[in-house]
């Protein structure tokens, strides 16, 4: 009787660690998508900036030729 509870009280414990553990590797693993994301982003706008520069340099030059 009171191995039968022992091992169903150790099998929730296990199951609330398990739990535990799952939603911690979940919110980590939302965390580093989220910062991914914005270093993303970031580097997108830091190209398309650079891209414009680079349009905008050519325009000059050829004005300047004409």
């Amino acid at each position: 009787m009171r191995e039968k509870e022992l091992a169903k009280a150790m099998d929730e414990a296990d199951e609330k660690a398990y739990a535990e553990q799952t939603e911690a590797i979940t919110r980590m693993r939302g965390m580093l998508e989220d910062e991914n994301e914005q270093k993303r982003q970031q580097a997108l706008k830091e190209l398309q900036a650079y891209n414009k520069k680079l349009a905008l340099e050519k325009r000059m030059r050829e004005e300047a030729w004409k």
